[in-house]
């Protein structure tokens, strides 16, 4: 072999090695995309179960909510209980545009409201949508302080 062949040789090694690991690297970057953001978060949508079954601590002058997204005509059910006669919670189901409005202090409609009560009962058919579930310890007479509620909400 003159040195004109060997060099002709070595090169077409070289290309092969060159075009195989480009050949690995595509495939590696292929199989390793970055994930993309999503443009549109994914929402949760419940059809049935548990929604909260826990005791809920509900800030002075504040309010806890439970955002929902129901993808099909559905009842909810709930109870709650502050553990004491003397203190009261509201509790709330209200639409996404009503729980606006309600944050803002604005004029709002309920579709499901306790008043400030120890304790009760919710039993509401919700269409589809997307509705909050509120425990309010805002304007209570004895809101200056935290209060604990045994809560339990659940979509049927």
């Amino acid at each position: 072999m003159g040195i004109s062949e060997s060099r002709v040789y070595w090169n077409w090694q070289r290309t092969a090695v060159a075009v195989i690991a480009a050949l690995v690297f595509l495939q590696f970057y292929r199989a390793n995309e970055p994930r993309s953001a999503n443009v549109f978060p994914l929402a949760s949508r419940y059809t049935s179960g548990i929604i909260v079954d826990a005791p809920i601590t509900v800030p002075a002058h504040d309010y806890v909510s439970y955002k929902v997204d129901f993808n099909r005509r559905t009842n909810l059910k709930g109870k709650f209980w502050t553990g004491d006669k003397k203190i009261g919670i509201e509790c709330l189901v209200l639409d996404a545009a009503n729980f606006e409005a309600w944050k803002a202090a604005a004029a709002y409609k309920s579709i499901a409201a306790t008043g400030y009560v120890p304790g009760g009962k919710v039993d509401q058919v919700l269409g589809p949508g997307i509705y909050h579930i509120v425990l309010s310890n805002r304007a209570a007479a004895d809101s200056d302080s935290e209060k604990t509620v045994q809560t339990t909400f659940l979509a049927d």
